[in-house]
């Protein structure tokens, strides 16, 4: 089998195995470390008696996150995932990591955006380059699988690394089968 083959195969082994989506849901700890570090680069903090419309409309982009999953997950049983990637955008753009990588995730799946998995791969780099360890586990699987990108082992090895380094299990997971296949 063509060393190509048996990684393709291996990864999604594991991606069955351990239930490893491109959506943290299984990481505790990883999470609370992604809103940690993604809330460093928040210059203001939302008001306890704020809501996510008022914190984002006063410039919160906590807020405007807060709001953006609220829409992709649905507000009052309706999901908009149109204003969920505007919002998403919103806060990407004023440095909020987190939403950088939930909007890439729209991106693959074309969800209230057009499909374009380049476009995802610019925003998981700019979530990892910020800090947000999600986004370089995203990014990583993007190099394992080449999509949106040219598929790259050797870089998906080094994500895979800093993401498992930063907290994320799945990072780990991915970097030890990437290492014991031979990736350099």
């Amino acid at each position: 089998m063509p060393a190509k083959s048996m990684i393709t195969v291996a990864f999604l082994s594991v991606l069955l195995t351990t239930g490893c989506e491109f959506l943290p849901n299984s990481d505790k700890s990883s999470k609370q470390n992604t809103n940690k570090q993604s809330e460093k680069i928040v210059d203001k903090t939302p008001q306890k008696t704020q809501n996510p419309q008022q914190a984002c409309d006063n410039g919160d982009m906590a807020g405007c996150f807060e709001l953006g999953y609220s829409y992709e997950y649905g507000v009052d049983g309706k999901s908009d995932k149109q204003k969920a990637a505007k919002l998403y955008q919103k806060a990407c753009d004023g440095k909020y990591m987190k939403a950088c990588y939930y909007l890439g995730y729209l991106y693959i799946k074309g969800s209230g955006v057009k499909q374009d998995k380049q476009k995802a791969v610019q925003l998981f780099t700019k979530a990892c380059s910020g800090g947000d360890m999600f986004g370089c586990l995203n990014l990583a699987h993007m190099f394992a699988k080449g999509h949106g990108t040219k598929q790259d082992n050797q870089k998906a090895k080094e994500l895979y690394k800093k993401a498992c380094d930063g907290g994320t299990k799945a990072g780990c997971k991915f970097y030890k089968i990437l290492n014991e296949q031979g990736a350099k």
